[in-house]
């Protein structure tokens, strides 16, 4: 999608944070459909204008490093309308926290934590700190056993103190460019 193509139905609130606010939203478009036949559903974070654009920056370019993979939210597209910010995420069914921390037996438990040390994971391997992390960071959905490491606006790269070059693949040209917005 580029963004003169898009044309979200914003349906409501989901979480309103410190730098943006997020949206359920579907395309207008009527091919964009799921598996089931269904609006495929989106997650819109809107940053707020006050948040400096090369954190907005380092925050895309870390979540294209990191490509979608291994339980980490997969950015769409970011675009800007009205002078504000905002990033389109595949959307992710899941429950509060506290409505089924309680509930899960160990099985789901040690699901949980797999999905999630997975993520983390991942992040160790491209050196990327997400700095952030929190139940409400991680959503997850105890029904299908799913979960997605999410909100990406404080993380940054390991950077090595005395060559102050990133200390995971340092060759990379994105890696490289991030360590360079982070400077």
């Amino acid at each position: 999608m580029r963004s003169a193509e898009v044309s979200l139905h914003f349906s409501y609130t989901e979480f309103a944070g410190s730098y943006g606010v997020c949206f359920k939203a579907i395309r207008s478009d009527p091919d964009d459909t799921d598996e089931n036949g269904k609006p495929r559903q989106y997650a819109i974070k809107r940053i707020f204008p006050t948040i400096n654009a090369a954190f907005i920056l380092v925050e895309m370019l870390i979540l294209r490093l990191l490509d979608g993979q291994k339980h980490i939210t997969d950015l769409v597209q970011g675009f800007r309308l009205d002078g504000q910010v905002s990033l389109v995420f595949k959307y992710q069914k899941s429950q509060p926290f506290l409505a089924y921390l309680n509930k899960l037996n160990l099985e789901e438990i040690k699901n949980y934590m797999f999905t999630l040390l997975t993520a983390v994971e991942h992040l160790a391997y491209w050196g990327v700190m997400h700095r952030d992390i929190k139940p409400t960071n991680f959503l997850y959905d105890p029904k299908s056993h799913t979960g997605l490491l999410i909100d990406f606006g404080l993380s940054e790269l390991e950077i090595d103190s005395q060559t102050g070059k990133p200390r995971k693949h340092p060759d990379n040209a994105q890696v490289m460019r991030i360590a360079q917005l982070q400077r």
